[in-house]
């Protein structure tokens, strides 16, 4: 359509005249021309290129479909790079803690305990202490964290349980036998001092022990207590009617030796509201 537009173009100015200016512009427009047909072989020849370079890709996929299809499976990927595994979690080593404990005559029982390692505290576990002939019975425990304790009363008289000692302080109020028991979860570790609101002979002595690491003490004084946590420990040593004693020491794989005495403490002690008790029999 623009070649026959240029023709008649330069038709028209053939019949016009010889008139230079015309001339010039009609050979101008003849060398626009040769240059368009030019481009139009140009971009001919381009789609036919891009036609058989698109054959030759075609011809190249099925090639690969034929092998895969021969050999049953794709070529395998390359084997990936092997890392290293990390290095095994250094365990932390552990001692034994063993000694021996000076008790005072008289005392039932003592204990050696690691305090400065906590443990999980229990679930589900419940000790009695009642309170018979105005006294409780047993007359001291030892239980782990969590443990539950309950007080019943068997006297006709009332009774009212309580304690002031830190991190286990509570009332339980009054009841007699025939009235439902109460009852109390030592959630912190430490020695809890039990006793009667009302009948100050009536006292009782519990250790709520922090962690697994503890022992008895043995009649002829000494202790052992295996897999205690390396590091810088708290070694502490309880008897129902002494007060605590307590030392630190350095658990390591040779593990550690300490020497605790424990002294008798006074049996004096204040009601619930931390003043004398009046003159209750």
């Amino acid at each position: 359509m623009k070649r026959f537009a240029l023709t008649a173009l330069a038709v028209a100015i053939a019949v016009a005249g010889p008139s230079p200016t015309f001339a010039q512009e009609a050979a101008t427009i003849e060398a626009l021309d040769e240059k368009v047909e030019k481009l139009e072989r140009e971009m001919e020849a381009l789609r036919a290129a891009l036609a058989e370079l698109a054959e030759l890709d075609r011809q190249r996929m099925e090639i690969l479909q034929r092998v895969v299809s021969r050999d049953g499976a794709p070529p395998k990927a390359p084997p990936p790079v092997a890392r290293k595994a990390p290095p095994p979690k250094r365990r932390d080593k552990s001692g034994v803690v063993q000694g021996r404990v000076k008790v005072p005559n008289g005392e039932p029982v003592a204990y050696v305990f690691v305090e400065n390692v906590r443990g999980r505290a229990v679930k589900d576990r419940t000790v009695t202490m009642q309170q018979r002939n105005k006294q409780f019975a047993p007359g001291w425990a030892v239980v782990e964290r969590g443990t539950t304790v309950e007080f019943p009363n068997m006297d006709a008289i009332y009774h009212n349980v309580f304690s002031l000692s830190e991190g286990n302080t509570f009332d339980l109020g009054l009841y007699r036998a025939g009235e439902s028991a109460k009852s109390y979860r030592f959630l912190n570790a430490g020695v809890v001092d039990l006793y009667c609101n009302i009948h100050p002979r009536m006292a009782a002595s519990l250790l709520v022990l922090p962690n697994r690491y503890f022992a008895k003490v043995q009649p002829d004084g000494t202790f052992r207590i295996d897999g205690v946590p390396s590091g810088k420990r708290k070694i502490v040593a309880w008897a129902p009617g002494s007060s605590v004693a307590s030392t630190w020491t350095d658990v390591g794989g040779a593990g550690s030796e300490v020497t605790l005495t424990l002294e008798k403490r006074s049996g004096s002690h204040k009601n619930k509201f931390n003043k004398p008790y009046g003159s209750y029999p």
